[in-house]
């Protein structure tokens, strides 16, 4: 038997360090799946929780599970391998050997710093009761047309030539506000993000109201989102698969998949307008090799985005 001692020894030593153990190539903290079928790297190691998950399967564990998992091996085997491989002692009789083990060093790991979170003391009682001055009004109702009962669903306001757009959790929690402004200068930036501002999903909130076989649209963009919700559909948005931080659409859509059906292995009905552009095609692309099922909708030539398409939709300018 295992003392508990040396099994926390065994699950300490650094997740992605085990699975270059076992052949796996991790790259930015991610790599292929060895549980499925994968042309994405979609399992993905978290060092703050020494642990692995894999959004697309649902494979997750930490160190002796990995190798559970990887070489097909019962519990106390894989803490054997372990022991071997990374040359930490364990005080066991008939403990089995594995042959072309590569004795490996354990390197240090440095662990993540955590992010520095932005500070909202200034923006929050604009958006307790979000009011908007006529320049945002006219931009939101007459320029784009969005609809009044969806711009007050985001709780969208303004503050001088800022319109503030928050971004929320499913729980109702502020978790950064971004910026525009309706009337920038040469030279100033159009978005602006508090300091310290993570790169989120937009519209979680709207997560929880998404029923079983209901479409699901994955927006470019915060004003795509918009135009998308105010067409009566159910949307959010994220800038590129790119800038967010790994797994955290997977995690969020897993979620909905757990409270729709209990598990992860029936798909949500994913839809997207991509961008005419190479950018929109690439983020296409990306989400498509994360989740097959998603649907492609095709924007007439005369759009670049949804937004655009929205606008002439609504000026009768679209065929």
């Amino acid at each position: 038997m295992i003392e508990s001692f040396e099994l926390e020894r065994l699950k300490s030593i650094p997740i992605e360090q085990v699975a270059e153990a076992l052949g796996l190539n991790v790259n930015r903290h991610k790599c292929l799946c060895p549980f499925h079928e994968d042309s994405h790297p979609s399992l993905s190691f978290h060092l703050r929780t020494n642990t692995f998950k894999c959004f697309v399967c649902g494979e997750s564990g930490g160190t002796i599970t990995l190798v559970m998992k990887a070489l097909g091996l019962e519990f106390f085997p894989a803490c054997c391998w372990l022991a071997q491989t990374f040359g930490i002692p364990i005080s066991v009789e008939k403990a089995p050997r594995f042959r072309d083990i590569r004795p490996r060093t354990i390197r240090p790991v440095q662990k993540p710093v955590e992010p520095e979170k932005p500070d909202l003391s200034r923006l929050w009682p604009l958006l307790q009761k979000p009011s908007l001055t006529p320049l945002a009004r006219d931009f939101l109702f007459r320029e784009r047309g969005y609809r009044k009962e969806v711009v007050h669903w985001l709780r969208i306001g303004s503050a001088g030539t800022d319109l503030l757009i928050p971004y929320w959790n499913q729980q109702g929690d502020l978790l950064t506000v971004q910026m525009r402004n309706l009337m920038r200068r040469p030279g100033e930036p159009r978005f602006r993000f508090p300091r310290g501002s993570q790169c989120q999903v937009y519209n979680q909130p709207i997560l929880r109201y998404l029923k079983a076989g209901e479409p699901l649209f994955i927006a470019e963009g915060v004003t795509d989102c918009i135009a998308l919700l105010s067409t009566g559909q159910k949307a959010i948005s994220i800038p590129s698969a790119t800038l967010l931080k790994s797994g955290q659409l997977e995690e969020l859509l897993e979620g909905v998949q757990r409270r729709l059906y209990g598990s992860i292995s029936t798909p949500l009905n994913l839809q997207m307008f991509p961008d005419r552009d190479e950018p929109g095609e690439e983020l296409f692309h990306q989400l498509q090799s994360l989740y097959p099922q998603i649907v492609r909708h095709q924007l007439p030539s005369d759009c670049k985005d949804f937004s655009d398409y929205y606008i002439k939709l609504k000026h009768g300018n679209s065929n």
